[in-house]
């Protein structure tokens, strides 16, 4: 039990010596107090005043300090166990019985350390690595700790046993790419903590599953091999077990055909060799076309080689590729085989003519020989013609005599036999005919004409004869064909020399030589009819007037009318009605006709006049141009050529930006005033009308319209230097020197006023920045420049802030937080940031305007804050805003079990060590290590016992870093002090003042 002995200062003292306790001298100190805690009984003390010169007298001794008894301890608990053995990583349990009197607690001893347990508990767990551990307890209660209990025979903690060997690990022996697989193990006896499966000696699984699924996408084997593992180590590999991941395989190689090519009907083997990725399951894939066919699958092989029939003629196609299971197929090489039908038979007999003319075709052909036929040979004695697979052919013969033709089929299996042989005969061509006569020689058109001849020298049987005629300034032309007879009668019809001709022609050969004869044929006599005569001198065009005339004497049977050079009219009546299609001058003239060609001269001619829409109205003129807006505008113009009486015009005009108007219509006068109110060019056009007619083509001229002078009004200017938004204003300018009569005022571009008074309001304001300008106009779209803008500003709430984010947004108490955010839109420049803040169970603060788009704040208390911001243009002009909260956490607790020296006060020579236990911790660093002693420490641990032999207290500082690696203390030590005094003789007291 702690108590105080105090005594009065003494004059000139600097230290006083305190005796008592049948101990002697207890200490020295400068003083005047001394602290004391003793066993049960009664202490008497006394005390000298001490300086360099020595000690005064002792004081009178004390009357007696009696010390009651404390509690007594609890009795030292019994029958402590602990296991004789375990293993290393595993949990023990250590126990003990209960101890009799008052126990608050129990300490457990051990372990070749302090303390490692102290609870109310009669038990505790411990796992410890290899080794042997001994254990004892004691218990303690408010009169100190008891004994400690015997010591535990000891329990020896044994490494597990290394885990067996699994067996070889399960899975497919092949499997697809991108496609899941398992591989799976048995487990091993024993405690095993993880197996560890690897794939091509690669780590791939550790825990404590049996199962592992893989899913590859390029191709390869991979080899799996497991082991079990524990706390000890691991135990020996499995055996491998290998898995072939598969794709596609390449594409088979040496596809060959033998035979190469066959006859229709006969057999061969494709054959091939095994590409490479081929895996158990391999396939190939067979296709074939057939000649003229398409592509058809003949089936899955699991052999290299397929015998084909091939019962076509012509090309065939095969193609081949390989598979892996799962249809995982390679590419595909193909070959041609030619299928060759068999040679066809023999060709019927050739039929065609069996005579022919000299140097013309002989028409041959043939029947359809049996079997395939490709083509047919034609030979002309031993020379082959014709080759093809047509079945005709034709030969020209240059030469007379007899010709022997035969023909044969062939294909690509060679030729069949030759026909029989097909005789033809050729002649030449005739002389010219003899004695040709013409009775009567001349006669009258249209009298019977007697022709005859004689045959010629080399004429053939069926020789015939043609008769041709040249007629009056004509060619030749034929008149009878094919003619077997010698004689011929004829009428011609024409005036003039007729000449007449015959030829002889053998069959199938040109005709001999012409021989002619000229017959002449004379014209009846026709009198001239009388002029052709009208009852109008001028119609327009789309009217009709007749022409008449008198009869002609003679044989006039017809009359032909003449308009400009040109039959218009053939008939026996002496009058025609023409339509008058085309405008101008026309002539007409008349004649009389025996019949067509054989006419009278022409009558004397007569004319008449055919108006149409008139030309283009010329000297279109326009003054003054250019002129002036609303200033009059003379226009004029002459007539047109083409103009009829009666002829009228009509006015258009075009203005600047329109389309063309008709202004007046129907004028006989060739001039009109207009009076243009535009800026900019004018068109005008006039057009001639002739009655009844559609009118001519338009004349037009340009005029140039100007506006009158208009000067540039004064800048328009606000009546407010600021401006919220749904506020108004209003904008005011200087009057425009010139014709200006109003004005136009123009906002971000677009109109908003048109008036004459120089001022306008703008009500109900928007946030921005609004540009204005003016001008002046003399009337609409006839205006000045713009005015030079001004521009007023609007300012109004921008929008909330985006983006607004804590990172991070979870931390220790102490620690840390930056906030950070986007710009609004509508946040103007100038404009800044409002930051709140509420701290865990306070109200909001305000922490203050900014002007960036962050701020690092460091969280004071544990709990939930949550921090606000705002986008603000001004004061009273902010958007709506955002929060985010940020959690504070307490920072990790550190606990000290245990940092003291054990005993704290020692003599000079007695033995102390320094223990220390603390929770949280990862290593600790001494500031005052001994020499030679380690700075850097466990969380728990002590020193061996020292003997200390210099009188004095020293201090142990450390510092720690906890497992959030924070300084502990943050800015202090832990300390703990270890006092040595010295040994002293006892002192001898009377019996009074004896303990």
């Amino acid at each position: 039990m702690a108590y105080n002995i105090s005594w009065c200062a003494v004059s000139g003292a600097t230290y006083y010596t305190l005796v008592g306790e049948q101990s002697g001298a207890l200490l020295t100190t400068s003083s005047t107090s001394a602290s004391r805690s003793k066993t049960a009984g009664t202490y008497y003390y006394k005390v000298s005043a001490c300086n360099s010169s020595g000690c005064g007298g002792y004081s009178s001794t004390t009357s007696g300090t009696t010390v009651v008894r404390p509690t007594p301890p609890p009795s030292v608990p019994g029958c402590i166990s602990a296991p004789s053995s375990a293993y290393a990583g595993q949990n023990y349990s250590v126990s003990w019985c209960s101890a009799s009197g008052s126990v608050s607690h129990y300490e457990l001893v051990g372990e070749q350390s302090s303390t490692i347990y102290s609870g109310g508990g009669l038990s505790t767990t411990r796992n410890k690595p290899a080794g042997t551990y001994y254990y004892k307890v004691r218990a303690c209660g408010t009169g100190g700790c008891s004994d400690y209990s015997a010591t535990t025979s000891g329990t020896t903690v044994a490494n597990l046993p290394v885990p067996g060997t699994p067996g070889i690990p399960s899975a497919s022996s092949y499997v697809p790419v991108n496609t899941s697989y398992t591989v799976s193990w048995n487990t091993v006896p024993g405690t095993v903590s993880r197996y560890e499966l690897y794939e091509n000696d690669v780590l791939k699984y550790s825990g404590s599953g049996t199962t592992q699924s893989f899913s590859h996408s390029a191709y390869g084997s991979r080899i799996y091999k497991v082991r079990a593992c524990n706390s000890s180590g691991c135990g020996n590999y499995s055996g491998n077990r290998n898995v072939y991941v598969y794709t596609a395989p390449g594409t088979p190689g040496n596809f060959s055909a033998s035979p190469s090519s066959v006859i229709q009907g006969a057999s061969t083997t494709l054959s091939w060799t095994q590409p490479g990725g081929a895996v158990p399951g391999l396939i190939y894939k067979l296709y074939g076309t057939s000649p003229g066919g398409s592509e058809s699958f003949l089936g899955d092989l699991s052999t290299t080689s397929s015998v084909r029939t091939l019962s076509y003629a012509g090309i065939y196609n095969y193609r081949v590729r390989a598979c892996n299971p799962n249809s995982l197929c390679g590419g595909s090489t193909s070959i041609n085989i030619t299928s060759y039908p068999p040679a066809p038979g023999k060709v019927g007999d050739i039929s065609g003519p069996s005579s022919v003319a000299l140097n013309q075709l002989v028409a041959l052909s043939w029947p359809v020989a049996s079997g395939t036929v490709v083509n047919y040979e034609l030979y002309l004695g031993s020379t082959l013609l014709y080759r093809g697979s047509g079945r005709s052919y034709n030969h020209t013969s240059t030469q007379t005599g007899n010709l022997s033709f035969k023909v044969r089929a062939c294909n690509t299996g060679g030729c069949g036999t030759d026909s029989n042989t097909k005789i033809v005969s050729v002649y030449g061509q005739p002389a010219a005919v003899t004695s040709l006569s013409a009775t009567p020689n001349p006669l009258i058109m249209d009298q019977n004409l007697s022709l005859s001849w004689n045959a010629p020298s080399g004429a053939a049987s069926g020789i015939t004869y043609n008769l041709y005629a040249t007629q009056p300034g004509g060619s030749e032309t034929l008149l009878e064909s094919g003619v077997t007879v010698r004689q011929s009668t004829r009428t011609p019809s024409l005036q003039g020399t007729y000449q007449y001709a015959v030829e002889a022609c053998n069959p199938g050969l040109p005709c001999g030589v012409k021989s002619s004869v000229a017959v002449t044929v004379n014209a009846p006599s026709i009198g001239v009819p009388g002029v052709p005569s009208s009852s109008s001198a001028e119609v327009k065009v789309g009217g009709s007037y007749t022409l008449s005339w008198n009869a002609a004497t003679g044989a006039a049977n017809s009359y032909e009318l003449y308009e400009d050079g040109k039959s218009v009219y053939s008939g026996t009546v002496r009058s025609y009605q023409v339509t008058a299609a085309i405008a101008g001058q026309h002539k007409y003239k008349v004649r009389a006709c025996y019949k067509a060609g054989v006419c009278s001269a022409f009558s004397a001619e007569s004319s008449m006049t055919v108006y149409s829409t008139p030309g283009a109205v010329v000297a279109l003129l326009a003054t003054p141009n250019p002129l002036i807006m609303d200033q009059n505008l003379s226009l004029s113009w002459n007539a047109p050529s083409g103009a009829a009486s009666g002829i009228t015009y009509n006015l258009y005009a075009t203005q600047p930006g329109g389309s063309q108007a008709l202004l007046e219509s129907g004028l006989t006068v060739r001039q009109s005033t207009r009076n243009p109110s535009l800026q900019g060019t004018y068109y005008y056009a006039v057009e001639a009308c002739n009655p009844g007619l559609p009118c001519g083509v338009k004349s037009s001229v340009p005029v140039t319209v100007n506006a009158p002078s208009i000067g540039v009004p004064g800048v328009p200017s606000s009546s407010s230097a600021e401006v919220k938004a749904g506020g108004s204003y209003t904008l005011s300018w200087n009057a425009a020197t010139g014709a200006a009569n109003s004005y136009e005022l123009y906002e971000d571009g677009k109109s908003i006023y048109s008036g004459t008074v120089r001022s306008y309001q703008v009500s109900t304001a928007i946030a921005g920045q609004h540009k204005y300008k003016v001008r002046a106009c003399y009337k609409a779209g006839v205006c000045s420049a713009f005015s030079t803008e001004t521009t007023v500003s609007v300012s109004a709430n921008p929008q909330a802030v985006v983006n607004f984010v804590a990172t991070p947004n979870s931390i220790r108490q102490g620690d840390s937080v930056t906030l950070s955010w986007s710009a609004p839109q509508g946040l103007q420049a100038g404009g800044f940031y409002k930051l709140y803040g509420t701290a865990p169970a306070t109200a909001e603060s305000f922490l203050g305007n900014l002007t960036t788009t962050s701020s690092v704040r460091t969280p004071a208390h544990v709990g939930t804050y949550q921090y606000r911001i705002q986008a603000c243009n001004d004061e009273q002009s902010c958007g709506d805003s955002q929060s985010v909260t940020v959690q504070v956490t307490a920072p990790v607790q550190v606990r000290v079990n245990r940092f003291e020296w054990s005993p704290q006060s020692v003599k000079v020579g007695q033995p102390t060590a320094f223990y220390w236990d603390l929770d949280n911790i990862k290593e600790c660093f001494a500031e005052t290590a001994g020499q030679g002693a380690p700075t850097s420490r466990a969380p728990k641990g002590n020193t061996p016992e020292y003997r200390y032999y210099e009188v004095g207290e020293h201090q142990t500082q450390w510092y720690c870093i906890d497992i959030e690696n924070r300084r502990y203390p943050a800015t202090s030590y832990l300390e703990a002090t270890r006092s040595v005094t010295a040994l002293e003789a006892p002192t001898n007291f009377d019996k009074a003042h004896n303990e």
